[in-house]
């Protein structure tokens, strides 16, 4: 990768790209020299080219009867299964993208040179490191990669947003329209468009390479705030009763109560946030909930302390309108069964029971080393059979137990070796298909691999060839393009008139 000039076809569209973001056709000194920095002209090159090509980004891979064989008592090609996170530590070279030199056209007869076209290598590998177990592995960019924990266009998803009172709540629901997956680890996420467009940038994860594949400082990375943020499933509402004890999310909603009863029903504001509750009881089409950081008896609700039974400002408006308003802590969980189509409180992350997701797996790996749920970076697909509290009790297929690894072949709560001498040992957490995992290491269902190198927009790339064009009137165009009929005293030979092409207001 160091002799730029065999592996101009590579560099130079990252080149472009990188000058040029916009395609506006030309480049300005100051572009130049802001690509540049500090660096010389063949280092800014040679870094261009291997972030453009994914270098050091993080991915996630499926595995694949190729892997790094597991140990014989547990060993069969068809083990290798699920999805699990990784770096790319190798990018492909010029020839295994079939990129012919110089030196290679003029010493080739016709009869190769035409091989060279025909034979086009329609799919392109790249090395990388598996985050759990360090090993390195072979994978196609078009078959077995796609990008980690879950990214894609149109995913729904959360910001978490840290409050001046010390707490945490989440935004309402955003859309990814654009990410772009850097160096070491970092995701650039935009979400919505136009003035209401959002761009964070994710947090890498710890155990990530990026010391190990390059020690030095990355320009690429951007100047957008970290938010910790979290995909959404997709129950919007209840279709089961939520559980007493089970974690919940919530909108807040104030109530202002005017002098005037007739315009009382457009007095309530939402605040956009979402904030997780614990539910505290369940009456009927109705939950009690308190904050989830808050105390957890459940016999008393927030709305039964003393200083609400003599409340003056309620203007005498019923209680029951009262309560469909949001009054206190009681929210309906089936609004529609009374004609609102508005719903207040929702699943936590939008998941629940008989929801497809993807979560983790204690497995072990080629050393007989295994990685528990907490740690585990393998997703393997599931199906939420139940909630309790802040935990899904999920159950993967059944089919997996007939791979020798799969830890549901043991009794549940049996002792396992987590490193083999060392005296580590965890209790099997698994009862044949079923674990209880925690609410937040599951995400939803994803099927096959997906684009994840440079920028992926869902706005079509041709649109941004248009930007900063000026459109004139086409009909004032041809007309006086007619009258003058390519006479014009005024114009001096070999210059156009730009006043066809500017639309004079």
């Amino acid at each position: 990768m160091r002799c730029l000039s065999t592996i101009r076809p590579l560099w130079l569209p990252a080149l472009r790209s990188a000058l040029d973001p916009l395609h506006k056709g030309y480049v300005k000194p100051r572009n130049f020299f802001n690509v540049l920095h500090d660096s010389s002209l063949s280092d800014t090159l040679r870094r261009i080219t291997l972030e453009s090509a994914g270098y050091g980004i993080l991915v996630e891979c499926e595995r694949a009867s190729g892997d790094l064989p597991l140990p014989a008592a547990i060993e069969s090609p068809s083990d290798h299964v699920g999805w699990i996170s990784a770096q790319i530590v190798a990018v492909p070279t010029f020839n295994e993208l079939g990129i012919v030199t110089e030196r290679d056209s003029i010493g080739s007869s016709s009869e190769v040179l035409f091989t060279y076209f025909k034979d086009t290598i329609q799919d392109v590998h790249v090395y990388v490191r598996y985050l759990d177990t360090g090993q390195i592995e072979r994978k196609s960019l078009s078959k077995q990669v796609r990008p980690i924990g879950g990214i894609s266009i149109g995913a729904p998803l959360s910001i978490r947003h840290e409050l001046e009172s010390g707490g945490y709540a989440w935004s309402c629901d955003l859309h990814i329209t654009e990410f772009k997956a850097c160096y070491g680890g970092q995701y650039i996420v935009t979400t919505g468009v136009g003035s209401s467009a959002i761009e964070f940038s994710t947090r890498p994860l710890q155990n990530s390479f990026d010391k190990i594949l390059r020690d030095d400082d990355n320009s690429s990375f951007s100047t957008a705030l970290e938010f910790d943020y979290s995909l959404l499933g997709p129950s919007k509402v209840f279709t089961d009763p939520p559980k007493i004890g089970e974690k919940v999310q919530n909108t807040m909603r104030y109530i202002y109560r005017g002098a005037i009863l007739i315009l009382w029903f457009n007095q309530i504001e939402y605040d956009g946030f979402w904030y997780d509750a614990r539910v505290t009881a369940v009456d009927g089409d109705e939950i009690e909930y308190i904050d989830w950081d808050g105390p957890t008896n459940t016999t008393q609700a927030l709305d039964d302390s003393p200083g609400d039974e003599n409340d003056s400002g309620s203007l005498f408006f019923p209680e029951e309108e009262l309560i469909k308003l949001g009054k206190g802590s009681r929210r309906l969980w089936r609004p529609w069964r009374r004609n609102v189509q508005r719903y207040d409180v929702r699943p936590y992350r939008c998941f629940h029971i008989g929801d497809s997701i993807e979560a983790p797996v204690m497995y072990p790996d080629f050393r007989f080393h295994y990685h528990t749920i907490d740690t585990s970076h393998l997703y393997l697909p599931a199906r939420i059979v139940d909630v309790q509290g802040d935990k899904y009790v999920i159950r993967f297929s059944p089919a997996l137990s007939a791979h020798g690894w799969w830890p549901g072949r043991m009794p549940k709560g049996q002792p396992i070796d987590l490193v083999p001498g060392l005296g580590i040992w965890v209790e099997n957490p698994f009862d044949f298909d079923r674990v209880t995992v925690d609410m937040d290491w599951v995400r939803p269902f994803s099927l096959g691999p997906r684009p994840v190198l440079g920028v992926q927009s869902i706005k079509p790339s041709g649109w941004s060839l248009f930007q900063g064009v000026h459109l004139g009137n086409l009909e004032d165009l041809l007309e006086r393009s007619l009258w003058r009929n390519n006479h014009d005293p005024k114009r001096t030979s070999g210059q156009r008139d730009q006043s066809l092409f500017v639309n004079k207001e």
